[in-house]
């Protein structure tokens, strides 16, 4: 092809002004001509605008050829929470109520399978190691498939994304000149640290909830029931004070007050009304100071044990966070072989086994009992690992530590008892205290969400 001193001097200008632009980072403007041949002569201006539109390739990097989605507000998040929210509390209430019908019917001493339980002896240690046997199953069947889910919308999207690579504009890819493209970049050397789960923190979080489960069921004991109660209505106080104290938190007045509202309201209910049944002050005659202080341990390893859990959420160094279930796996494993000596020095492991090796229609319906024991148990689990992922683990005290207090209160207004004037206030101090605590949780995952909306602008 012979070009004319006017082809050529315009070719040059031509190709000047894409060299102007790649150094000026400017978006790249390509048209049929130029995609077919950089010699040929180009278009008029005026075939170009009306019978050849340009085709603009989009800067990556420009931030302003992208969508800009509007940041929600911090009313709709705290929507999303409380909603959320109210979903998993109603899930820890619903599994756990379900949980106490399932659990008086096995003891129930009219039914042929109660029976059968009592003539084994005590169980309630391998009961719970039980239970955490089936609590390891329920998360690892729940990792297996989150996984295999993950992984098969993973590999949709991959191949989404590889057919609308090959959908181009007639068939021809336009390459920004001056830039190295995704596939001729050199790969990535920077090393990344991987990091790993904390299972010296995991160990320690499964000896405290073995702790506290082991010192209040032997307190009982030596104490009279009704303290034992008591002592554990107030156990969102020692959770906060171990926050304080080991995982160096700081809590709103709001939150003090709430606690404080809440722990008074469930201790005065549950006081007025053993104190109506019972006598409370007669039964604590007989409360010996070892009891008390097996009390008292058991309160501060409940402590230590929302410490060790707030801990776990945060990523430090090496160590990463678990998801939910991977704290409700590793927990319930550790705390497996804290519970299987304990049992077996009790005797309970071998009253366990016999029960479950027993021929008879009674045993045989015991064991279902069991098994749906285990179920509503695990269930619970979910729902208050959850909790601990997707708030905190003092929120998951005071959900845990005011579903008692709910479940006494139907169960004392189903069977018609009238409440006093000293129960009433109450109430009204554990409905206030709660939304006291419940606010200063939103207000303080609304200033957070803000904070790094903030940041990433």
């Amino acid at each position: 092809m012979v070009l004319t001193r006017r082809g050529r001097t315009q070719q040059r200008q031509q190709h000047q002004e894409r060299l102007k632009r790649n150094r000026n980072d400017e978006p790249a403007v390509v048209t049929d001509d130029e995609q077919s041949d950089d010699c040929s002569m180009p278009l008029p201006t005026g075939a170009q605008s009306r019978d050849h539109p340009p085709m603009m390739i989009p800067d990556p990097n420009n931030n302003s050829n992208r969508p800009q989605h509007g940041v929600a507000s911090a009313g709709t998040t705290n929507l999303r929470q409380i909603g959320l929210l109210a979903c998993l509390a109603t899930g820890i209430c619903s599994c756990y109520l379900c949980y106490g019908i399932v659990q008086e019917r096995l003891f129930s001493k009219s039914s042929p399978h109660g029976e059968a339980v009592r003539r084994v002896g005590p169980i309630t240690t391998f009961l719970v190691m039980t239970q955490c046997v089936g609590n390891t199953a329920v998360a690892l069947l729940w990792t297996w498939v989150q996984r295999n889910v993950m992984r098969a919308v993973a590999v949709s999207r991959e191949s989404e994304g590889s057919s609308a690579k090959k959908k181009t504009s007639g068939g021809v890819v336009v390459l920004d000149r001056g830039r190295p493209t995704a596939e001729s970049a050199p790969p990535a050397t920077t090393a990344v640290a991987i990091q790993v789960l904390n299972h010296k923190l995991l160990l320690l979080t499964a000896f405290c909830y073995f702790g506290a489960m082991a010192c209040s069921n032997e307190s009982i004991n030596h104490v009279s029931y009704p303290t034992v109660v008591l002592a554990k209505s107030s156990k969102l106080i020692p959770a906060m004070v171990a926050g304080v104290l080991i995982e160096r938190r700081s809590y709103t007045t709001r939150e003090w007050v709430g606690a404080a509202l809440i722990t008074s309201g469930i201790i005065i209910f549950n006081w007025t009304r053993m104190s109506a049944q019972n006598g409370v002050g007669k039964e604590g005659d007989g409360d010996s100071p070892f009891g008390l202080l097996l009390l008292l341990t058991s309160l501060a390893m409940d402590g230590a044990l929302s410490a060790c859990q707030g801990g776990l959420k945060r990523s430090t160094g090496q160590y990463r966070p678990p998801t939910a279930m991977e704290f409700m796996m590793y927990t319930n494993t550790y705390s497996f072989f804290f519970l299987l000596p304990a049992s077996a020095w009790s005797g309970q492991l071998h009253n366990g086994t016999t029960l479950f090796l027993q021929s008879g229609a009674d045993a045989a319906a015991a064991r279902r009992w069991i098994y749906l024991l285990n179920a509503t148990a695990a269930a619970g689990q979910v729902f208050i690992f959850l909790t601990i992922h997707c708030f905190s683990s003092l929120m998951c005290t005071t959900i845990t530590t005011t579903r008692k207090f709910f479940s006494i209160l139907l169960s004392v207004r189903h069977f018609g008892h009238v409440f006093s004037n000293l129960q009433w206030s109450s109430i009204a101090m554990v409905f206030s205290g709660l939304y006291m605590e419940i606010a200063a949780k939103l207000n303080r995952g609304g200033t957070a969400a803000q904070a790094q909306e903030k940041k990433k602008a």
